[in-house]
């Protein structure tokens, strides 16, 4: 069984790779300097990336479990740093769209299951705990790989940058994939347990987990898309100043992930999502502060918005693998991570739409916090257990 101990080390690194998706918007900048991309044209790719991600999610979870998982790693990894290398080769805002937001989504979405499938299996007492490590990873990748993305941008250029990176990914994940193991075959699960979207869409426990999932993850994803505006326009931070702060964003999305894995094995579902939703409560009442007391307001906002989605990206597959039987965990959650894709198409969408038709982001808060008081209801209303 020591196997199962290099399923942390190597599920947090490439879970680092893949979660550099979060730096796209060093990125954003550059693109509308050097190439013209409008606001929109620059931030597509990254809204694609986080939509198809998600249907990838939702595809690629029912094949895990029959397929070994080094292959299958071997071919996201592929997939990932193809879809960076081409971003690399185009000026074109529809073809790093395609490049980047499609074909690097669909491996990010394939890889990110397999090291969580084997978490699982190999830790049946601590999943939550387990996953939240591997996934730390994905939540602190901001914090290297963003400074690395904007040195070799100023030194390599742009589409360097791209193709560099597309290449040390693949290498990589390849290099990793030898230390995560293959999980038990789907051959032993029986007709009773067969399960597919239009199933888990009736299921009643599914449905309340995937509102819930949808509304405990809008919040973040929707602060995460503001969060240098905001600072900039309520906070009256420079873009420099700004950027100074995302690797203490990015420290606790990451820390948010093993420390809400862990509570959701000792406490149970309802209480650890009861103080999720608290936290985004407190973030969403602070942020509409901001403009009365500064940077102090904005750093505290936006550390709780971060951690509060760290801990729904641990929450969530913890709560299904103990929830559902083992041999299922990989379909439920590609179907539930279905719940990460619609939160963030309504919350990237939403606060623009938003500080468009009220001039200020400051209605975005009310909305955060309206969707955390449902989610409040939801889970403590009477229905299929969450405990």
């Amino acid at each position: 069984m020591k196997i199962r101990w290099a399923i942390l080390p190597a599920g947090f690194f490439i879970m680092l790779c893949l979660g550099t998706v979060y730096s796209w918007s060093v990125f954003r900048i550059p693109l509308q300097q050097k190439y013209g991309f409008s606001a929109l044209e620059s931030g597509l790719p990254f809204t694609v990336l986080l939509v198809t991600y998600a249907l990838s999610m939702a595809v690629n979870g029912p094949i895990i479990r029959r397929y070994p998982s080094r292959p299958l790693l071997i071919i996201g990894g592929f997939l990932v740093g193809l879809g960076w290398f081409l971003a690399g080769t185009t000026q074109s805002a529809i073809l790093k769209t395609l490049y980047y937001g499609v074909i690097t989504g669909w491996g990010v979405g394939l890889v990110y299951g397999i090291p969580l499938a084997a978490c699982t299996e190999y830790f049946p007492q601590h999943r939550g705990l387990a996953m939240g490590i591997v996934l730390g990873g994905f939540g602190l990748s901001a914090i290297v790989t963003a400074p690395l993305l904007q040195a070799f941008i100023a030194t390599q250029g742009i589409s360097a940058t791209f193709q560099i990176m597309g290449v040390l990914f693949f290498i990589l994940i390849t290099l990793l994939s030898f230390f995560i193991p293959t999980t038990t075959k789907a051959n032993t699960e029986n007709p009773a347990q067969r399960i597919s979207l239009r199933s888990c869409s009736t299921d009643p426990f599914f449905q309340r987990l995937w509102g819930l999932y949808l509304l405990g993850a809008l919040a973040g994803l929707t602060a995460i898309s503001i969060a240098s505006p905001v600072g900039i326009e309520m906070a009256g931070q420079s873009p420099e100043g700004v950027a100074s702060w995302m690797a203490l964003f990015a420290l606790c999305n990451g820390a948010g992930r093993p420390l809400f894995g862990f509570l959701t094995d000792r406490w149970g579902f309802q209480k650890t999502a009861t103080l999720n939703y608290g936290l985004i409560i407190l973030a969403s009442l602070s942020s509409l502060a901001i403009p009365v007391f500064g940077v102090p307001f904005f750093v505290v906002s936006f550390s709780l918005f971060w951690f509060s989605l760290g801990g729904w990206l641990a929450i969530a597959p913890a709560v299904t693998a103990q929830h559902f039987e083992k041999n299922l965990y990989q379909k439920v959650y590609g179907y539930l991570f279905t719940a990460y894709g619609t939160a963030s198409i309504l919350g990237i969408s939403s606060a623009g739409m938003l500080r468009d038709l009220t001039g200020t982001y400051r209605t975005v808060f009310f909305v955060t916090m309206g969707g955390a008081f449902l989610g409040l209801l939801l889970l403590w209303k009477r229905g299929p257990s969450v405990k």
